[in-house]
């Protein structure tokens, strides 16, 4: 978001017959009309953002910037802002706005500093960062990096971003991040020396494994292989053959005496149905198959007897 926008993302959430306000086409305008009505009048960003016409969201975006990067409308844009509305003023803010977001490696004391201050952490940061531009800058001594450090993105008004490159160029190997993050932890109040050139660069540590050590191993002198003549196997005998099932005897014979199913079923006394289903081997109730059995018998003694 920079100065020179002129168009933004505009949501109707009025009612399809409602009157439609005419909105300006100044994104500038409408920031600053949205930091008015929050501001002064005490409207709610999302009835801010209604009035204005802008999405709900971006508002809420503009009105969580800080002050000193809000940016200074030209007399162009400031002509376009609606009639009704006064002129707000707003802070000053660098010619070019933001110019550059660090991610800052801050040292982990000044991190929970800045969590625990009462303003917004990223306005604590940035308030951290000048402050610290503007102390002294110390000597040379080791004990700067013995601290953890924690990312932090930090946006660096154009104004400060000069000072924190020439420290990164002259004490910190040309690394941005180290040199915002040490800026803020003096701007919290440590007491921090500047690193020594050990410390900004330390000698590579050596490969450590947890492996144990291989041990060579031994080799075994060869021995000497008997060949042992494989005895003859006798011969595989087939396997017996499976005794026929209950429900397939129960059909043979019914079928060797000529009788149907219908037929077997009156002599038995038993349904067609299930006399069909023994036979298919669905049902082996031992019952079941000793009355069939019975009346099959009786059928054979009958045309013995003849």
């Amino acid at each position: 978001m920079t100065a020179d926008t002129d168009t933004t993302v505009v949501f109707d959430t009025t009612a399809a017959n409602a009157p439609k306000p005419a909105y300006s086409k100044s994104a500038l305008a409408r920031m600053a009309e949205v930091r008015r009505l929050v501001r002064k009048q005490g409207m709610t960003p999302d009835d801010a953002a209604r009035a204005t016409g802008v999405d709900p969201i971006i508002a809420q975006l503009w009105l969580r910037l800080p002050d000193n990067l809000w940016p200074v409308p030209s007399a162009a844009v400031a002509a376009n802002a609606p009639a009704a509305s006064s002129p707000t003023t707003l802070s000053p803010a660098p010619k070019n706005g933001l110019h550059h977001v660090l991610t800052c490696r801050i040292l982990a004391p000044a991190f929970d500093r800045l969590c625990k201050s009462d303003s917004p952490m990223i306005e604590a940061a940035v308030a951290a960062l000048e402050k610290g531009i503007k102390l002294p800058r110390p000597e040379v001594a080791p004990g700067s990096r013995r601290f953890a450090r924690k990312p932090l993105a930090v946006p660096v008004p154009a104004a400060t971003f000069p000072a924190v490159a020439t420290l990164a160029s002259d004490a910190f190997n040309g690394d941005l991040r180290e040199a915002a993050g040490w800026l803020i932890a003096r701007g919290t109040g440590m007491v921090l020396p500047l690193p020594t050139a050990d410390e900004l660069n330390p000698p590579p540590k050596p490969p450590t494994t947890n492996y144990p050590p291989v041990e060579p191993k031994q080799v075994a002198a060869p021995q000497s292989v008997v060949a042992h003549h494989r005895r003859p196997q006798p011969p595989e005998t087939p396997p017996l053959p499976k005794p026929p099932l209950p429900s397939e005897t129960l059909r043979k014979r019914r079928k060797a005496t000529g009788l149907s199913q219908r037929d077997l079923a009156r002599t038995s006394g038993i349904d067609r149905g299930t006399i069909s289903e023994v036979e298919r081997g669905r049902r082996r109730t031992p019952e079941t198959l000793e009355r069939i059995s019975r009346a099959i018998d009786r059928v054979e003694a009958q045309q013995l007897a003849r």
